[in-house]
């Protein structure tokens, strides 16, 4: 309901402006610079965009999409921007704002407003408020993120997401048969064109799994299935399934005879407008691997008379079609087997992954620990313990991809005093009063190494373990050293355990990410102990 409300808004302001064939975006026919508001009216300020004679077309009212921002506004072409918003002249001292460029680059952070474009006099519309500039924006072939907010409630924002980056079709990788009705749910990989045959209720229980190429525009996508007469009979938003494969029920495919259907990933429309066009509904991309043909036959019931004849003709030619069985049997047996090592592999990853967060074995000896403090009587030590236990799993459990300094080393503190409990070692976290302690980083990227060396270092040592952690600045690096006296490995070997083969992956994650600021990885270790050392290039 909203986007139509802004859509027809947006239709009656650019009807009014651009009355000619030919339209400009920058100018409206009085000759004045085009202001695009781009916030609802509910927000806490009103936002202006102004473009640039480069641009080719805008779309700047998309509100209902699910980007994880208040509207998204689409542009193509466009080499600057300026970005303005309107606010009361005795407020501006609250507000704050944050920039942020292709999702990683912080341009701008909590930076308050300064530029006053202009003030509204006593009498006019807008008395009392005034028009701040942000300044010119470079914004070609770049996705900017706007965050506005006024203190003291720092968590209330508006957002807004500018994108001037290439649009490319989202694929259909690959669409396979599932069908629940048989045995652990045969899976059957489907090409273009194949022919599933319906039959009656057991088609409630078969589904096409289409498993979509996702990239960050994902939620801009539909997939659809359309009926040869191009009437759709199935639709849904891809984000409401990213980042899993999408199951569409063949029972909605149904046919009284064999029937062509197209499962397509396509745009939901944008209204847009453009150089060539004032106003125009547009999908703004043309179907590249996003289109695949199915065909739905209805299968016929087979009677009791057909049913013999049909053993007979099998019984007859059984010595004919060994053969094929064997082959059959061969290429069937090869698929299953590539099929469970494909399932291995999820699960081992899957494993690795709840293991990197928190030791299933640590919670265990851990809560055996506190119930000993308890049968002791030291109530108090047990309490204290059980906190820092419920602590740090519920920061665990809380899964952020990047948390502060502090954070990380009142996670640390919290293993490795449970740790502690268990082994009685030794430990100390340094941090060098330099280095800022809200700075943020990767989330528990020390922890496996920790693990690792208490595991397999320090805890047969008891009170003559030692462990030092430290964080300290080099230049714009961040550094991260972990040393223990345990016993040591060999850093050049390959290991079952699954600590390091996680962090070795998730630090090659992280460098696709952050490809400016790569993470370094560097393992030395003897007979006297381990010392790890992680870079965080250019992370200050």
């Amino acid at each position: 309901m909203m986007r139509k409300y802004f859509t027809l808004l947006f239709l009656l302001i650019t009807s009014a402006c651009f009355g000619q064939d030919k339209a400009s975006l920058t100018k409206d026919k009085f000759g004045n610079i085009m202001h695009y508001g781009i916030t609802a009216t509910s927000s806490i300020s009103t936002v202006s965009l102004t473009i640039d004679e480069a641009t080719e077309y805008i779309s700047a009212f998309n509100y209902s999409l699910k980007t994880g921002a208040d509207n998204f506004v689409l542009l193509k072409g466009s080499k600057q921007i300026k970005l303005s918003l309107t606010i009361p002249k005795d407020s501006i001292k609250y507000y704050r704002y944050n920039l942020i460029e292709n999702d990683t680059v912080i341009v701008k952070d909590n930076a308050v407003l300064s530029e006053v474009d202009f003030v509204y006099p006593k009498h006019s519309d807008l008395p009392g408020k005034i028009i701040v500039n942000l300044g010119d924006i470079k914004i070609y072939n770049k996705k900017l993120r706007l965050e506005l907010y006024k203190l003291p409630n720092k968590f209330k924002i508006t957002s807004v997401i500018i994108y001037d980056k290439p649009i490319v079709p989202l694929e259909i990788t690959s669409v396979s048969l599932q069908d629940y009705g048989t045995k652990n749910g045969r899976l059957d990989i489907l090409k273009p064109n194949s022919e599933i045959a319906i039959n009656g209720e057991k088609n409630n229980k078969k589904f096409l799994i289409v498993t979509p190429k996702y990239n960050e525009l994902s939620f801009l996508y539909k997939i659809k299935v359309y009926k040869p007469d191009g009437e759709t009979v199935y639709s849904e938003s891809l984000i409401n399934y990213f980042p899993n494969d999408v199951a569409i029920p063949v029972s909605s495919m149904e046919s009284k005879t064999i029937s062509d259907y197209d499962i397509r990933i396509e745009y939901d429309g944008f209204y847009i407008i453009s150089k060539n066009a004032p106003v125009k509904y547009s999908t703004l991309i043309e179907f590249g691997n996003n289109v695949f043909p199915i065909r739905i036959s209805r299968s016929k019931n087979i009677t009791t008379k057909e049913f013999v004849s049909l053993i007979a003709i099998v019984v007859g030619g059984m010595a004919i079609i060994a053969g094929v069985i064997v082959l059959y049997i061969k290429r069937k047996s090869k698929t299953k087997i590539l099929a469970e090592k494909r399932q291995k592999e999820i699960a081992k990853t899957q494993i690795a992954t709840i293991r990197s967060q928190l030791n299933p074995h640590f919670m265990f000896n851990a809560l055996a620990g506190i119930q000993s403090l308890m049968n002791e009587k030291k109530t108090e030590e047990a309490n204290q313990y059980l906190g820092k236990f419920s602590r740090l799993t519920r920061n665990v459990l809380e899964n952020k991809e990047l948390i502060s300094l502090t954070e990380e080393k009142a996670l640390l503190d919290d293993y490795l005093q449970m740790e502690q409990l268990r082994f009685g070692f030794n430990y100390q976290i340094n941090i060098q009063p330099d280095v800022d302690l809200n700075i943020e980083m990767p989330a528990m990227l020390l922890q496996p190494f920790v693990e690792n060396a208490v595991k397999h270092g320090i805890a047969e040592k008891g009170k003559f373990g030692e462990i030092d952690i430290s964080f300290a600045k080099n230049d714009k690096n961040l550094m991260l050293e972990l040393r223990d006296n345990g016993k040591g490995f060999d850093t050049s070997k390959s290991y079952d355990g699954y600590g390091l083969k996680l962090s070795q992956n998730r630090f090659l994650l992280l460098n696709s990410i952050y490809k400016e600021n790569n993470i370094i990885l560097d393992m030395n270790a003897d007979e006297n102990g381990t010392v790890i050392m992680i870079t965080l290039r250019e992370w200050l």
